[in-house]
């Protein structure tokens, strides 16, 4: 297995170096002052950790769609999270107490990015952004309630981004984000918070020069 990771390892270095030495063959000009669109599909976890610690980590899955030019990027993105809640949580609906760990939300945001460091292959920058988030945690087809029932956050987005990008256009990305967490219309408990997301993909970039 060790000799495996070993192999993977050498193998992604190989491919970096040898686009590297294409990359500095370009001009910077043309390497960074380009007009593309951006489409990644990334996944990852977020782990709540002040209020909404309750709601316990979750699987994310992520649509995004970007514009950039040299170095900023405007993107849009689209989520979803899963799986049960690690705890049960009491919630009071027309008097009647219920007993819930159901957990399904799904995410829209958008978010700005600044390259700290640019070239054909490497890009490194931080991230700033809001997404607003809804959280179904009593359903009507489950409780037979009339109505679902769901908790809506503002998340503060604060992260670090990196891209490979290999000469087919075709790229990588990692990050990490620091999100502040606002329950603006709360159900229950405050689930004001903060959380970590940390997020791995593979995407596309079109030119439009």
């Amino acid at each position: 297995m060790k000799k495996y990771f070993k192999n993977i390892l050498f193998t992604f270095i190989i491919i970096s170096f040898a686009d590297s030495i294409i990359a500095s063959e370009i001009p910077t000009d043309e390497k960074e002052n380009k007009l593309s669109i951006n489409l990644a599909l990334l996944t990852g976890l977020w782990a709540p950790l002040g209020n909404n610690k309750v709601l316990g980590n979750h699987p994310e899955f992520e649509l995004n769609i970007g514009i950039e030019y040299a170095k900023f990027q405007i993107n849009m993105n689209g989520a979803f999270r899963f799986l049960k809640m690690e705890r049960y949580i009491l919630l009071e609906e027309d008097n009647v107490l219920y007993a819930t760990n159901d957990y399904l939300s799904s995410i829209f945001g958008f978010d700005v990015f600044l390259s700290a460091f640019k070239n054909l292959n490497h890009n490194i920058g931080s991230t700033i952004g809001v997404s607003y988030e809804k959280i179904e945690i009593l359903t009507d087809k489950k409780y037979a309630i009339g109505k679902n029932i769901s908790i809506e956050t503002l998340n503060y987005i604060f992260g670090v981004k990196y891209f490979y990008f290999f000469n087919n256009n075709s790229f990588i990305l990692s990050q990490i984000n620091y999100n502040l967490v606002d329950n603006f219309i709360p159900v229950g408990p405050n689930f004001s918070g903060h959380a970590l997301n940390i997020k791995l993909g593979y995407g596309i970039s079109f030119s439009m020069d």
